[in-house]
């Protein structure tokens, strides 16, 4: 079962791969296509790590994680639930949010980018609305799911308070979007790691490019972060 959870997560990240080179032209005819594309092939990706989670829950005694005490890996649980359970706006992308907000007109946003300076920090990114990201971790318990330690976690893993109080002056939350692409690698490094000797070779050309992908990338350091403006302006 782990096997075959670990083979929809690396289709997974090359069907978006495809997905995000193709929105690039796509989006500058059609911006409401590319993103729903792009929004629903993100969906996959975190879905296939809550299935994954699943699995070695139900599977794996041995397994040394505990996701909940691991914000690389709770932090797109998170997300995921949020999306899947439409809390916080579903956290939008930014071209969802700038689509039901600002479209037609131009509007600047900032964006959050991490460890750029690293050689092999790859061109993918998938942008998300950090505000709507803070507005589901205030949410209830009861209503999130997420334990007070958990929240706790992914506040000081994303750097949230520093964000917040450092950068306060000269960036709003509410315009801030955060490269989600960075955190969904740390996870796959994180996972594949304790269960590696669990995936077999040959499964799948994807299952192996990516296994020996995330065995070999160093995490990116999410304190290690870049704030750049963009005016963005979508075809009518």
């Amino acid at each position: 079962m782990i096997d075959d959870c670990f083979d929809n997560l690396a289709h997974a990240f090359s069907k978006f791969n495809a997905t995000f080179i193709s929105s690039l032209q796509l989006v500058k005819i059609d911006s409401k296509e590319a993103d729903g594309t792009m929004n629903l092939d993100f969906a996959s990706l975190t879905n296939c790590f809550s299935s994954l989670n699943d699995a070695i829950q139900k599977t794996n005694s041995a397994s040394s994680l505990d996701w909940r005490k691991c914000p690389e890996l709770y932090t797109i649980i998170a997300i995921r639930n949020a999306q899947h359970h439409n809390h916080a706006n579903k956290i939008r992308s930014i071209f969802s949010h700038h689509i039901h907000n600002a479209h037609p007109n131009t509007a600047t946003y900032t964006l959050l980018d991490y460890d750029t300076d690293r050689d092999d920090r790859g061109e993918l990114w998938h942008y998300l609305s950090f505000s709507d990201l803070l507005n589901y971790l205030d949410l209830p318990q009861k209503t999130s799911r997420l334990k007070e330690c958990t929240v706790s976690l992914i506040h000081d893993y994303l750097c949230t308070s520093e964000i917040k109080n450092k950068h306060s002056t000269r960036i709003s939350t509410e315009t801030l979007f955060f490269n989600a692409m960075p955190l969904l690698v740390n996870a796959g490094i994180q996972i594949t790691k304790d269960i590696q000797h669990q995936i077999p070779n040959g499964r799948s050309d994807e299952s192996d490019c990516f296994k020996s992908f995330f065995l070999n990338m160093k995490p990116f350091r999410i304190s290690n972060q870049s704030f750049n403006s963009l005016e963005l302006k979508l075809p009518t």
